[in-house]
């Protein structure tokens, strides 16, 4: 999966695609965060990259459905929320290999890791819990409301504070 968020970032972001990285609130305590992100070059998002829109034949990745939300965002947008489902699926270590294959085919390490794993852990904590059927789809019956909020809420306290990275 990290090869091919890769090869989708290597693509060309052309000036008509929707930019999708937008402010939060002026009172959000995201907003340091959010302004150290949109610094970043843009890169063509699916902008909902997680296992349950891949397709796998064999062990092999086949195809990456859902793209009615593509658009163009900061190159680690969709690392960061990937990561996050790898966390929720198996655990940090698996984020990080996904992370390595991902840097690797980029020719480049992804910068700001900690903050869009932050920022996307910081959206996601109030709708967490809505998520469980999607998982449960994919044959997780272990991953219900309750358990994505524990999940989120260990990996949350897992990544370092980007607030003493912000200048």
């Amino acid at each position: 999966m990290g090869r091919a968020l890769a090869r989708i970032h290597s693509l060309a972001v052309e000036p008509g695609l929707p930019e999708l990285f937008a402010p939060p609130s002026a009172d959000s305590p995201l907003l340091a965060v959010w302004r150290e992100l949109d610094n970043a070059p843009r890169a063509v998002t699916h902008d909902d990259f997680w296992s349950g829109n891949t397709l796998w034949l064999h062990e092999r990745l086949t195809g990456i459905v859902d793209w009615s939300g593509a658009g163009r965002v900061p190159r680690g947008y969709d690392l960061a929320w990937c990561r996050q489902d790898l966390v929720f699926l198996y655990d940090e270590a698996m984020a990080n290999v996904f992370t390595r294959a991902y840097d690797t085919a980029a020719g480049s390490p992804t910068p700001d890791v900690a903050r869009g794993d932050y920022f996307a852990a910081m959206t996601a904590f109030f709708r967490v819990d809505t998520w469980a059927p999607n998982y449960q789809d994919l044959g997780r019956s272990d991953l219900d409301g309750p358990e994505l909020r524990l999940r989120l809420t260990e990996w949350m306290l897992e990544i370092p504070c980007p607030f003493s990275m912000v200048g």
